[in-house]
Order: C-alpha cells, then sequence, then structure tokens
C-alpha cells in the first residue's frame, strides 16, 4: 500500500486523499475540480468483487453531488497495466458452484460501475481514460465507456474472452459498435487479439497517445485546454448521451444477462485454462 500511495503522490502532489482502500486510491485535485481514480485491485489487477464495492463507493460520492467533479480519470497505479478485466477466479469458482446468484450479482454491479461512465454519473461529468498499461476485457471494456482514450504508446488491448469460449459481456459490442462500427467491432471480440495503442488510434478509438511516462502529462493538458470550452464540451456530451445510437443501462443488462447464461455452458477444459489465466495474472501483479 505504501508504495501505491507513494506513486499516487508523487503524479498528483496538489490533490486531496478522497477515497483510499486496498483496491484504489481517489484523489481530488479542487484547482480543476478533476477526481484521479488510481486502481491497485488486490490479488489481481482485475475487476474483483472488493474493487466494485469500493468503486460504487466513489461513483456515489459523486453522483450525489458530494463532491464538485468536471473531470473525472480512470488510471492505474499498477505498472504496465490498466486493469485485466474480470475475475476469472470468481468466474471459475461459481461455475464450479454452480453459484449463479453470486455470478449475476457480480455482472449487474460491473454495468452499474460501467454505466456511471457513460451516463456521466448524472452530473455532465467528462470521463478520461489514462491507459500506461494493458487494458484487456473488462478492463478494455471500462476504458471504452469514458468519454476519452488518452494511451501511451507501449499500450496493448483488446478482449481474449473468446480463447475460453466466452464472449466480453459487460458493454464490449455496445460501446465498441458505437464508435468503430458494427463490423470492425465484431471482428475484434471474435479474434481474440491484442492491438497497440498506435494502431488503435490509426482506426480512430483512441484520442491521443503519447511516449511512455507522458500519458498523465497529455490529460492535463487536455483538462486545461478543455476547461476553456467547457460548456460546450458538456453540453454535446449530454446531447449524445440522448440520442438512439447511445448505449443504455437496459441494453448493457440485457447483453450482462446473456454473458451470464453463456458461463453456465462453459466446459471442464475451459475452467481449467482460466486457470491458467488466473495463474499468470498473479505472477504479473507479483512481478509489478
Amino acid at each position: 500500500m505504501h508504495a501505491i500511495l507513494s506513486l499516487a503522490e508523487t503524479q498528483n502532489t496538489q490533490s486531496d486523499i478522497v477515497l483510499q482502500t486496498e483496491s484504489l486510491t481517489a484523489r481530488y485535485d479542487e484547482s480543476t475540480r478533476t477526481l484521479w481514480n488510481y486502481l491497485h485491485a488486490s490479488p489481481r489487477p482485475c475487476f474483483t468483487e472488493s474493487l466494485l464495492a469500493d468503486a460504487h463507493q466513489l461513483h456515489s460520492l459523486i453522483r450525489n453531488g458530494e463532491i464538485p467533479v468536471d473531470f473525472y480519470v480512470a488510471a492505474s497505479a499498477v505498472p504496465k497495466v490498466f486493469n485485466l478485466g474480470g475475475d476469472l477466479s470468481l468466474f471459475r469458482q461459481c461455475a464450479l458452484d454452480h453459484d449463479w446468484e453470486r455470478l449475476t450479482n457480480y455482472a449487474e454491479s460491473c454495468i452499474g460501475v460501467l454505466n456511471d461512465l457513460v451516463c456521466g454519473f448524472d452530473r455532465k461529468v467528462i470521463s478520461i481514460s489514462l491507459l500506461q498499461g494493458d487494458a484487456l476485457g473488462g478492463g478494455f471494456e471500462s476504458a471504452l465507456a469514458t468519454d476519452f482514450m488518452i494511451a501511451e504508446e507501449q499500450t496493448k488491448m483488446g478482449f481474449p474472452e473468446v480463447l475460453f469460449n466466452l464472449f466480453p459481456g459487460m458493454g464490449a459490442y455496445s460501446l465498441l459498435a458505437r464508435k468503430l462500427g458494427p463490423q470492425p467491432a465484431q471482428r475484434m471480440i471474435l479474434s481474440g487479439s491484442t492491438y497497440s495503442a498506435p494502431e488503435l488510434h490509426a482506426r480512430g478509438l483512441l484520442d491521443q497517445v503519447t511516449p511512455p511516462g507522458q500519458g498523465e502529462h497529455a490529460v492535463r493538458d487536455f483538462i486545461r485546454d478543455t476547461r476553456k470550452r467547457l460548456h460546450g464540451y458538456r453540453s454535446f456530451l449530454e446531447a449524445r448521451r440522448r440520442t438512439t445510437l447511445w448505449t443504455s443501462r437496459e441494453e448493457l443488462l440485457a447483453v450482462v444477462h446473456e454473458w451470464v447464461a453463456s458461463v453456465k455452458q462453459i466446459s471442464e477444459r475451459d475452467l481449467r485454462l482460466m486457470d491458467k489465466l488466473v495463474t499468470a495474472q498473479n505472477r504479473l501483479k507479483l512481478a509489478a
């Protein structure tokens, strides 16, 4: 924990800690009305149940107006990793125990956190993803849910779920199809491939790509420049949310319930592969 706090303090020395848990450190910069949320879930940098509970608590502070926020930055305090997505260990255990209620609650909790970003916390908050490390599966979905995405060039992104016979069910297609188009989104999801930040920037998915170590500076510059046109940005983004082209909470929930149904059908082979991936994720966090 001390190392994580040291990193956050170094990155944002003029801000105050709003919420500090084992899963995240949220800092508020009053001068720019920006909330910086650094994820550091344990034992793996993925969306654990604890991280989701902490995120709900943090998001409620914004939704309820307890913190005056114009900008929300999703970032990571884990070197080389933004977020590795869903908690595969939980998926595997729920499948073995046939605990579909727990899995459904987890999936709906994911949608709740993601939808807060999609709807601007119902307060016209502008959200930005700062990607300084790999964003896979649900980690990539959460980044797609933000209004703007700024990545360092070493970052990799993708949806590996099809490799263990699932699909990314927490908004991947809904969000990606609206940003890239239906067919490119389908190809990306079904390929199971990872993509570099420069490649996704060339496709128009990322708003900016920076050299390694320059991502936070780019986000701060973006916030400074955007403040000059804040009313226009916020009004446009709110108007976009009200169009039929934008995704809704109901759509996200309908898809995630189909995802839960698909987990019920996975095989023993797929469960063994999940186990191997969990082991690999644990090694990655330990190295970081």
